[in-house]
């Protein structure tokens, strides 16, 4: 017998250090919308206490998330009102934002998927050497920061696993109070 062999194939088209990157961020966002798929509008509007989040503010998160990193640290592009809009940048940390309105999972597959296409459209600009590019920040209070496109690669990986794993606990909190 045979082992099955496991791996995360590198897509052709990029090259390795760039598309190692790449293919973990669609394994991860797989991940994330099994995680999310199957919920009804109410488990995704749930907040388990005052202050705390539900999985729809959390999927809404990443995609703030990665809007913010991508398109406005490393392409350069403001994010428009309407994205801001649309993704509630308001929401995430600030206790008081009107509460997010209940939508259907498709509703936020959407949004992941619309997030993710700016994101694929700076794939397409990486190669290996690009990895070592800084993208200035200035943050609201004036400190500057100098972050590597792979830093940036790295951390929206990372951030949307360490929100997938609370989605995972909150799905876990509505089946045990059985809420649905």
């Amino acid at each position: 017998m045979s082992a099955q062999r496991i791996d995360l194939p590198v897509p052709g088209s990029l090259d390795p250090q760039v598309g190692l990157f790449h293919r973990m961020q669609q394994e991860i966002r797989g991940r994330l919308k099994n995680a999310a798929g199957e919920l009804t509008p109410s488990q995704l509007a749930w907040v388990p206490e005052k202050g705390g989040n539900s999985i729809g503010m959390l999927l809404l998160h990443i995609v703030e998330a990665e809007l913010f990193w991508i398109q406005y640290v490393c392409m350069g592009q403001e994010l428009t009102p309407e994205q801001k809009t649309i993704y509630r940048t308001e929401l995430f940390g600030n206790p008081d934002a009107s509460p997010l309105e209940e939508h259907p999972v498709e509703w936020f597959i959407a949004r992941l998927d619309e997030s993710r296409e700016i994101t694929e459209e700076f794939y397409a600009t990486l190669s290996d050497s690009s990895l070592e590019e800084l993208k200035d920040f200035v943050d609201d209070e004036g400190r500057e920061y100098e972050f590597t496109v792979r830093w940036v690669l790295y951390h929206v990986l990372e951030h949307e696993a360490g929100h997938r794993a609370q989605i995972l606990m909150l799905r876990r909190m509505l089946q045990a109070r059985d809420i649905g």
